[in-house]
């Protein structure tokens, strides 16, 4: 069983792919590093998008804004926070989440033997 457990269904995918990286990331050889940087960061993806699936009239987004939070370019979905829900996270820490996805992306698009 993994450090991070939640009791509401929708989070156990990302619960799942964030134990998976933690698992990953305490191993430390490279190649696991590589997974761990990849699985936690579709997990914080993944909770972000469920984050407004689930609080769409809450935070009153209308139905032709959420349809776009599903299959956007990730700073889009970093600017839905900053548009609908600015006192959840800091600007500073979205704009480290996007940094650590570009590096994400260079890992798993490139392939280019970058370590972490």
């Amino acid at each position: 069983m993994g450090i991070f457990m939640s009791d509401k269904i929708w989070t156990k995918s990302l619960m799942e792919l964030l134990n998976h990286g933690i698992e990953h990331l305490d191993r430390g050889n490279n190649f696991d590093l590589r997974i761990a940087m990849i699985s936690i960061d579709n997990a914080v993806e993944l909770a972000m998008k469920t984050y407004f699936a689930k609080n769409k009239r809450v935070l009153s987004i209308a139905r032709k804004d959420f349809k776009t939070t599903g299959m956007v370019p990730f700073p889009k979905l970093l600017d839905t926070f900053t548009n609908f829900a600015p006192d959840k996270i800091s600007k500073e820490e979205l704009d480290k989440i996007e940094y650590f996805h570009i590096i994400r992306n260079n890992l798993y698009h490139e392939g280019n033997g970058f370590t972490v």
